[in-house]
């Protein structure tokens, strides 16, 4: 979180750095998501756009060196809810698809790292990040959908009653 404060700082954002205590943590958050959301997901992009694109050039390097063994990501969620895991993925990708001011809210206070996560068109999503603490951005489509297999998968391993 210290290194998204900081960059902000520099691109003329205020932050209050005596949040970044363990105690305010929860604070710090609020406060770096809601500085975030002063700008338009179109704003975020064109102040991170050369940043992003030499983080697009780079992964796209690891793929070709990958000699495709690297070419997907996928998000596994681990929760504990009272929610069945259906319910539990509507509302994420509820979340994610519809962009609504509380929605982009909850996108950019789930993780520090994140600038844009929105909806595009169809079951697609757009994501602009620093992911691992990595030196560049990224900004990349991803594909929401309602893993059923992976939910008969998961029933398979863990049979839920």
């Amino acid at each position: 979180m210290k290194k998204v404060y900081s960059f902000l700082g520099k691109k003329g954002f205020k932050l209050n750095s005596n949040l970044l205590k363990p105690e305010k943590i929860d604070e710090a958050r609020y406060h770096l998501a809601m500085t975030k959301m002063r700008k338009t997901p179109d704003e975020l992009r064109a102040m991170l756009k050369k940043r992003y694109k030499w983080g697009d050039k780079a992964a796209h390097l690891m793929v070709k060196l990958s000699r495709g063994k690297r070419k997907f990501c996928i998000t596994e969620f681990t929760f504990e809810t009272e929610l069945e895991p259906e319910e539990f993925l509507e509302k994420v990708t509820d979340i994610i698809m519809n962009n609504t001011k509380k929605h982009f809210y909850m996108n950019v206070a789930a993780n520090p790292d994140h600038y844009v996560l929105v909806g595009t068109k169809g079951n697609t999503s757009e994501i602009l990040e620093c992911p691992a603490e990595l030196p560049l951005p990224f900004r990349f489509g991803g594909i929401m959908m309602m893993y059923q297999t992976y939910i008969q998968r998961w029933e398979k391993v863990l049979p839920i009653d």
